[in-house]
């Protein structure tokens, strides 16, 4: 009889990522605490990662074991070069990205407020 299960049979990713603009924690971490209350697994960066860690090996580790990605839209977030990668690389890996709305955003006002969903029944 086996006692000791191996790390890798004991570790689990975050069924969700949190792609977020820094400036707007206080909106996000909410949103976050929510989540977890419902049993929700969440990875979510608060400034935890070590100094040995590099950020974006964390990130992309994070990403790539996560089950779908949360994004928080804002003119803040649509403006982060760390969001736009972020996103980039949920989508590469086909992951599913579920957007918040914090604010109104440029995103929805270039296309002339429809979501993406109505955009994509257009035909655009």
């Amino acid at each position: 009889m086996k006692l000791i299960a191996s790390y890798d049979s004991l570790w689990m990713p975050d069924e969700v990522f949190i792609s977020y603009a820094r400036s707007d924690r206080e909106k996000v971490m909410p949103v976050v605490d929510i989540l977890r209350d419902t049993g929700v697994s969440v990875w979510v960066d608060e400034g935890k990662i070590d100094a040995a860690t590099l950020w974006s090996e964390e990130i992309v580790d994070a990403i790539n074991n996560c089950k779908a990605m949360v994004v928080m839209l804002s003119q803040n977030s649509t403006g982060s070069d760390n969001v736009v990668k972020e996103v980039m690389l949920a989508s590469e890996n086909k992951k599913k990205i579920l957007p918040v709305h914090l604010e109104p955003t440029e995103i929805l006002r270039k296309h002339g407020g429809k979501t993406g969903a109505e955009l994509k029944a257009e035909g655009k």
